[in-house]
């Protein structure tokens, strides 16, 4: 494919991976393979709705080279495994879609579902946890996708990972993904509307963290207060919607993992871990971050 086509592509699909809600704010990651011998995939950090020619980087699939001062993914040898192990693939993003990552605090290997759906069929397959850019995270999800008959696999309490011949298709495995887990958790009775609403009706005060986004933004656990509206009390910060759209998802995978007698959250080290590094390399809010303030414990 032409470089500035699939850049284009790029760049195209970082528009529909937030405006669709499979992202917030600039979680996730999305690459296209240029030849046989190199892909493009998008920036560390970058807002996808802005991103510019620069922001998506040309990578080589051998050593993964690149050229210039920004810095790629740090999700890029994970692409780069699936590229090298489906030869048919050409698009891939990597979500971090609400009821897919849901099922992925439920600790199953595998979930199957009453019907086929498009580009997942009747079945996925979950990937063992790894922390977000690391080698062995790129091996787990390797292997899970090497086993899975469809065009996505769920990295547990990450998200997902799909891939097509095409942007339409691997959009349409996100899709079908989402649909495909959204009615396995009604099935399971997991609230699929304003969970959060539902978490604090429990007379529950601090949420743990099942999912690695949440992690970043509030550490092992975060204090739940809702205003006479019901809206989150945060601190004050530059993304109110984001950091509301990461705390509800959090919360569906609550449920998720408390009807599962697998399910658990992010062990207190590795949440930790994913706070300070998100604070080190990632966060743009600084002290204003929903993290701290009277409402991190």
């Amino acid at each position: 494919m032409d470089l500035k086509k699939a850049k284009e592509l790029v760049m195209k699909a970082g528009e529909e991976i937030t405006r669709s809600g499979l992202i917030a704010r600039t979680w996730g990651n999305i690459s296209c393979r240029a030849d046989e011998e190199s892909f493009v995939i998008t920036a560390s950090g970058r807002n996808y709705m802005t991103l510019t020619e620069d922001e998506v980087i040309l990578l080589g699939m051998k050593n993964m080279t690149h050229r210039g001062p920004v810095k790629p993914s740090s999700e890029k040898k994970l692409h780069r495994e699936i590229y090298k192990l489906k030869p048919e693939a050409n698009f891939i993003i990597h979500t971090h879609q609400d009821n897919a990552s849901a099922i992925s605090a439920m600790g199953f290997g595998s979930v199957s579902f009453d019907k086929e759906y498009d580009r997942i069929g009747k079945g996925i397959i979950c990937a063992p946890y790894a922390l977000p850019g690391t080698n062995r995270l790129s091996r787990n999800t390797a292997r899970a996708a090497k086993e899975s008959s469809g065009n996505a696999v769920i990295m547990s309490h990450h998200g997902a990972v799909c891939w097509g011949s095409t942007y339409e298709e691997a959009f349409a495995a996100a899709y079908g993904l989402e649909e495909a887990a959204g009615e396995y958790l009604a099935r399971m009775g997991v609230p699929l509307m304003d969970p959060l609403s539902k978490y604090v009706s429990y007379k529950k005060l601090y949420l743990k963290a099942y999912l690695d986004d949440y992690a970043q933004i509030a550490g092992p656990k975060m204090e739940i207060l809702l205003d006479g509206r019901g809206r989150l009390i945060l601190s004050k910060t530059e993304d109110r919607e984001a950091a509301e759209m990461i705390v509800q998802k959090n919360c569906k995978a609550y449920f998720a993992a408390f009807l599962s007698p697998k399910g658990k959250p992010i062990s207190t080290i590795d949440s930790k871990f994913l706070r300070q590094k998100y604070l080190r390399q990632y966060s743009k809010l600084s002290k204003k971050d929903i993290g701290t303030g009277r409402h991190k414990k």
